[in-house]
């Protein structure tokens, strides 16, 4: 898009960069003093430039150490400020234009196919509007919602002004997602504007169908379907899917966005193709299409021997790849984009889980992610990797024990070693490869968000915790300290209620926790197995008390367990049900 140049809009991208002075000296005075004399004699002076005329050793190196510092400094964002949000677009290969009158400027960044403008009053933002052109789909119906999260990147929070301004990184990290849209599209074979929301219009139709078919209505469609497409939401601008929460109970208006609830999503984007050498890439490169499934969305299963199944599956289509190519060039190539889910946030996945989610793909796992035992990957900041132990204080509904709290105490343990990973972004060609995804990622994600209740350091909506210093190897806790209840006195004080949790690799790629724990007469213990399998299925495979009194089955259980993602409150639960 060729922006015109506007009366008093003049293109700035040329001139030095300056720097924030919340970052101290500036790095282009440092530069300077190379060409400055100086009485500074020492080597480490005349290596920042005091003696150029005289070669110390190690001055090389020294200029060459700076001039590696001068380069990070200059990647870091900036912060908030009309020089910074300059320097953040020249930095990103934007035009710019300026347009001010009577302490009003307008800064507008302009690329091939969107145009954002800024305007700023005494540098503050007052508005941000975002514009697109030569781009079908509801682009342009969508820009005001990404507009608004641009605004809100730029608009400090709070009722009283910081004494520095913020970052600009959630700008950047915003703008650099538009801006990467931009670059990798080729027109006119290629808008990966239109093709992002040709994405996100065929799955929003799937969900709409999916809500009112799968069974939990619109918690069904995220988390057991093909998840919830939105656009430009939760502070990020783009497509994201959300495919997991932390409390799938059906509570009405299931749109309406909690900041409150923690939810897992990938943000969909495109990215250069990496250079194939064998010509058998398995990724198809980024297609331009609406058409992703059909109008009828689901269809029978097909089955050989008995026709159809009564089962549905959805009815995707394959866009063809001729409509991004330009027939007439005899050496017409696929533009090099792919599309890309990046996780928010992170999942750690089994290694073997992860091999067989990325094989799905015909792909290899990333290179260069480290590996380490899943507790380690899980609680990097707890204090013990071989036994993670965790006192946190459970509501209660007992008046009278409603100060204090009832007080569990967790150990971490498993017999063999689960090595695991976190996955940062998983490429994909064709919307059809995500629920396969999803499975695992669902899956990983509730094994993590269950441990992560009672042993991370921020352990959800548990109000009082603190960490407690794992048992040295080879201590064996009494077993009456492990059978006493949480009424039981110890120096005037109530004992944690000891919870022994493992964790081993099952069948199928499931994931097995064994929890025990005494019941509350105190007479014996509550021991229970169950298995998280592929898209978060939870089957209970053991549930006994020593006395045989249990007020639940597995089915309740099981319930207990798949709507919920805080382990401690279950166990709780289900301790008074003993």
């Amino acid at each position: 898009m060729t922006t015109p140049k506007m009366a008093g809009m003049t293109p700035n991208m040329g001139g030095a960069m300056s720097f924030s002075p919340a970052l101290g000296q500036s790095p282009s005075h440092l530069l300077n003093l190379k060409h400055r004399p100086s009485a500074f004699n020492s080597p480490d002076m005349a290596a920042l430039g005091g003696v150029p005329q005289i070669s110390m050793p190690g001055d090389e190196s020294k200029k060459k150490e700076l001039g590696d510092i001068l380069k990070l400094l200059a990647m870091r964002p900036g912060r908030i400020s009309e020089e910074g949000v300059e320097r953040l677009a020249k930095r990103m290969g934007l035009e710019i234009y300026k347009d001010g009158a009577n302490g009003v400027l307008t800064m507008s960044l302009a690329a091939k196919f969107f145009l954002l403008d800024i305007v700023f009053k005494d540098n503050k933002v007052l508005r941000v509007t975002l514009n697109f052109e030569n781009t079908p789909g509801p682009s342009e119906e969508l820009a005001p919602l990404a507009a608004s999260i641009f605004h809100a990147n730029l608009s400090p929070s709070g009722v009283r002004a910081p004494l520095i301004n913020p970052s600009l990184a959630d700008f950047a990290d915003n703008l650099e997602r538009l801006t990467k849209a931009d670059r990798l599209s080729c027109p006119p074979s290629l808008n990966c504007f239109t093709a992002i929301t040709g994405l996100y219009r065929s799955l929003e139709k799937i969900y709409n169908h999916e809500k009112e078919s799968l069974e939990g209505g619109s918690v069904g469609a995220m988390c057991k379907g093909n998840g919830r497409p939105r656009m430009h939401v939760r502070k990020k601008v783009g497509l994201s899917i959300d495919y997991w929460r932390e409390k799938r109970i059906h509570r009405g208006n299931e749109d309406k966005e909690d900041d409150n609830e923690e939810i897992w999503r990938v943000l969909v984007e495109v990215e250069e193709m990496p250079p194939d050498f064998t010509n058998m890439n398995p990724i198809t490169p980024v297609r331009t299409s609406d058409h992703w499934v059909s109008d009828e969305i689901k269809k029978p299963i097909e089955d050989n021997l008995f026709g159809e199944s009564e089962d549905m599956v959805t009815d995707w289509l394959e866009p063809p790849l001729d409509g991004i190519l330009d027939m007439t060039d005899t050496n017409a190539r696929p533009p090099p984009a792919r599309f890309i889910a990046r996780l928010d946030p992170p999942v750690v996945v089994p290694f073997q889980n992860e091999i067989h989610l990325f094989a799905g793909l015909m792909l290899s796992p990333p290179p260069g992610l480290s590996v380490g035992a899943l507790q380690e990957k899980l609680f990097p900041d707890a204090p013990s990797a071989s036994g993670v132990q965790r006192r946190l204080y459970v509501p209660n509904n007992n008046p009278e024990e409603a100060e204090g709290g009832l007080r569990h105490e967790y150990r971490l343990h498993s017999l063999k070693p689960i090595f695991a990973r976190q996955i940062l972004e998983v490429p994909f060609s064709h919307p059809k490869e995500l629920p396969g995804i999803f499975s695992i990622l669902r899956q990983f994600a509730h094994v993590g968000a269950l441990l992560k209740s009672c042993f991370s350091p921020i352990a959800g909506i548990i109000p009082k915790m603190e960490y407690s210093a794992a048992p040295s190897e080879g201590e064996e806790m009494e077993l009456d300290a492990f059978l006493a209840d949480g009424n039981d006195m110890a120096d005037g004080v109530a004992r944690p209620i000891p919870v022994d949790i493992s964790v081993t690799e099952g069948q199928n790629g499931a994931l097995t926790l064994g929890i025990i724990f005494p019941q509350k007469t105190g007479q014996g213990v509550v021991g229970c197995n169950f298995e998280v399998g592929r898209n978060a299925d939870i089957r209970v495979t053991e549930l006994s008390a020593d006395d045989g009194k249990l007020g639940l089955d597995a089915n309740g259980l099981e319930w207990a367990l798949a709507i919920g993602s805080d382990l401690g409150i279950v166990v709780e639960w289900l301790r008074r049900k003993s």
